[in-house]
């Protein structure tokens, strides 16, 4: 009981911490493989749009140890054409079809230095799908928190200084195709394709995680509704009024109307869920991962 009230507390007082301070970085903590959450330009209102690869772009970056790197970029919706699956098919496309493809991809590699005292990663361009990059050098801000690599640039485009600020989660097998957990959850091994962060991507976010629990931001608007996922014992925190309806596995469907600031403890379960309100549904669960 004391770690259920302990879990009420700090879910009481999640909403109002800021998201996890990212850590100083370091060299090494560049290492390794990440995927792509989103490509976000903020304009000097603080306005975000995403002007060039959509809101759920797929995409992968690599940092090697021996200092090379790479990344990849698809855009979404992801390009249908040209139709083909080889290198000759792609030549005899038309240019038009061609041209679709070029605007949904992009790609480069080289090498890369890391100044830990400015925060910044500079990746030195050898080759790029845009010739008018290759030699160039592309200066990002970086931090890391909870397995969550941001890439901060600074651009001039359409007339503005804009940031692009790309996110990224850590990858932890090749099997891992969707999303990666964090750091703590791949420790764990906690993760299964049952987590809400793969099949319920859109809608769950982790905000905290360490060896004893995962916090996640949950958002759903009005009518939508999410597929079947898992939780182990949780508090959930109301930050809007809403109304939804689980359906847990092996029961019937249930309809629940929560306020603001409404505290709940639920036990371990497998549910879906539609926001049957009218409103926007927003709360954070905070996962035990300790019995």
């Amino acid at each position: 009981m004391k770690i259920v009230s302990m879990l009420m507390i700090v879910a009481l007082t999640i909403s109002s911490i800021v998201r996890a301070q990212a850590a100083i970085p370091k060299s090494g903590d560049l290492a390794g493989t990440w995927l792509l959450v989103s490509v976000e330009t903020v304009r000097p209102n603080g306005e975000i749009t995403y002007p060039f690869y959509g809101k759920h772009p797929k995409g992968i970056i690599a940092y090697d140890p021996s200092g090379w790197m790479s990344v990849q970029i698809v855009s979404d919706p992801k390009p249908a054409v040209p139709i083909g699956n080889s290198r000759d098919t792609f030549k005899n496309a038309p240019a038009a079809e061609k041209a679709i493809a070029a605007d949904g991809y992009y790609a480069y590699f080289g090498t890369y230095s890391v100044d830990v005292t400015a925060s910044t990663v500079t990746h030195h361009l050898n080759e790029s799908l845009y010739p008018g990059e290759r030699g160039e050098e592309f200066v990002r801000h970086f931090s890391i928190s909870d397995g969550r690599l941001t890439l901060v640039a600074k651009v001039r485009e359409m007339g503005e200084d804009h940031q692009r600020r790309l996110i990224w989660r850590r990858a932890t097998s090749g099997a891992d195709t969707s999303v990666a957990p964090s750091a703590a959850t791949a420790r764990s091994g906690a993760l299964k394709q049952d987590d809400p962060t793969i099949v319920a991507a859109k809608n769950y976010k982790v905000i905290l995680e360490n060896e004893q629990v995962r916090v996640l931001s949950f958002h759903s608007a009005p009518g939508e509704s999410w597929r079947l996922h898992a939780h182990p014992n949780a508090v959930v925190v109301s930050l809007d009024d809403y109304q939804v309806q689980n359906v847990i596995r092996g029961k019937e469907p249930s309809v629940r109307t929560a306020k603001r600031g409404d505290v709940l403890w639920i036990p371990a379960r497998s549910h879906t869920g539609q926001n049957v309100g009218g409103t926007d549904m927003d709360c954070v669960l905070v996962e035990l991962k300790t019995p």
